[in-house]
């Protein structure tokens, strides 16, 4: 490599003073190494980052490793030898929970390449939606007819238009805030057996798509309304 050599002469010219345009100190030979040296280049991803958990997903790794200046010695991804496809992608099917796969690398120079990793996190998914009964059922299929949002961010902005009907949430979060966005006004949240309270709650069990269970807390109003309700959950 053009690297190596230069480092070989480079190590080869006479250290000192003596303003020789040959002789170069210490100090300045490792510069000069230092400024025309060019490490590795290195990435783990995957093609997802977020899917709703107990959702079958086929989830897509791809690793890329260009040593340039460097030497890899070992390279491996989720334990298994990359050596000889340094660029490579791989697919993982059916995955219905968080997935994270790993890569470490080690090269001639001796500098440490810290262990990457890439996940593609499984969120259990959050609904809205207006119901005339005290509460939605909870299986899969019947919270199929409302609105449902999969996402990290435990905020939800919603208008509620409702007709002698009850409006709800259910969140990832059990002590979530609701605000009236009209007003900026926070509403108050009680258990589910209060008499005052604008919304109530409880935790309640979903049912994902592969028929495993998530504990969620449901958040009503606790009364029947027949107005348009803008509010936002967090």
């Amino acid at each position: 490599m053009i690297i190596l050599n230069l480092a070989s002469r480079l190590e080869g010219l006479q250290v000192g003073g003596g303003g020789q345009p040959d002789q170069f100190t210490t100090e300045q030979a490792n510069r000069l190494k230092d400024l025309v040296y060019d490490s590795l280049d290195y990435s783990l991803s995957n093609n997802v980052n977020i899917f709703e958990k107990g959702v079958a997903t086929n989830i897509t790794f791809s690793h890329s490793i260009e040593p340039d200046d460097d030497t890899v010695l070992t390279a491996s991804f989720d334990g298994v030898d990359i050596l000889a496809n340094l660029i490579d992608s791989v697919v993982f099917n059916g995955v219905v929970n968080t997935l994270t796969k790993s890569m470490s690398i080690t090269v001639d120079s001796g500098q440490t390449i810290p262990v990457i990793s890439s996940t593609a996190w499984a969120l259990v998914p959050q609904y809205t939606g207006i119901t005339a009964l005290s509460e939605p059922l909870y299986d899969y299929a019947s919270l199929g007819a409302f609105t449902k949002l999969i996402q990290s961010s435990l905020t939800i902005t919603k208008s509620f238009v409702l007709a002698n009907q009850y409006g709800f949430f259910i969140s990832n979060s059990s002590s979530a805030t609701i605000t009236d966005t009209d007003t900026n006004f926070s509403l108050t949240v009680g258990a589910w057996a209060s008499t005052t309270d604008f919304f109530i709650k409880k935790s309640v069990v979903i049912t994902l798509a592969d028929g495993s269970t998530e504990n969620v807390t449901i958040y009503r109003t606790r009364e029947l309304l027949s107005q348009t309700l803008n509010v936002r959950i967090n």
